[in-house]
């Protein structure tokens, strides 16, 4: 857990504060709408990209401790 929360908070800015209203605070995206001022459609494309970021890196993260 110590781990995501360090990789969400290398996320570019806009990236770590809609994964943090949608994950960790719970919120629609109609919500995230009308904090942030960005559409839907935007909002969901961030939410894609921050969470294949945060894949990738735990996916090496996993890797290299496996290696002997």
């Amino acid at each position: 857990i110590n781990l995501v929360k360090k990789y969400v908070n290398e996320l570019p800015e806009d990236y770590r504060q809609i994964i943090i209203c949608r994950y960790i605070d719970d919120l629609s995206i109609k919500e995230i709408k009308e904090i942030t001022g960005k559409s839907m459609t935007n909002i969901y494309v961030i939410i894609h990209r921050a969470l294949k970021i945060l894949r990738k890196k735990l996916k090496t993260q996993k890797n290299a401790e496996q290696k002997p």
